[in-house]
C-alpha cells in the first residue's frame, strides 16, 4: 500500500516559491546553505510537502526575496508603485486647482 503525497502548503505559494528559486538559478543545496536548512527540506518546501517556517521566511527576506509576493501574489514594490502613481495624480490635480 502506497501513501499518497500530501500537500500541506497552498499550491499558489508553492508555485511562486518555485518560480523565485528557479529565477535565483541556485541549486537546492545552495538554497539550503543560504537558508540554514537541509536540501531535503528545501525539496519538501518546493514540492508542497512542508510548510515554510518563520525562520526560513526571515532568511528569504534577509536575502532580498519578496516574501510578500511569495505568500500573497502581490509585490510590495508593485503596491508602492501604484501608490506613488496615485500620489503623483493628486499632486497634478492640486497644481491644476491652484493655478485657477
Amino acid at each position: 500500500m502506497t501513501n499518497p503525497k500530501r500537500n500541506v502548503e497552498d499550491a499558489d505559494v508553492v508555485e511562486r516559491l518555485r518560480q523565485t528559486f528557479r529565477n535565483s538559478k541556485k541549486s537546492q543545496q545552495e538554497l539550503a546553505d543560504i537558508l540554514g536548512c537541509s536540501r531535503s527540506y528545501v525539496g519538501n518546501i518546493m514540492s508542497g510537502r512542508a510548510l515554510l517556517s518563520g525562520r526560513v521566511m526571515r532568511k528569504l527576506l534577509d536575502q532580498g526575496y519578496d516574501i510578500h509576493w511569495i505568500l500573497s501574489g502581490t509585490s510590495q514594490s508593485e503596491e508602492i508603485q501604484k501608490l506613488q502613481e496615485k500620489i503623483d495624480t493628486v499632486k497634478e490635480l492640486l497644481k491644476e486647482a491652484y493655478k485657477q
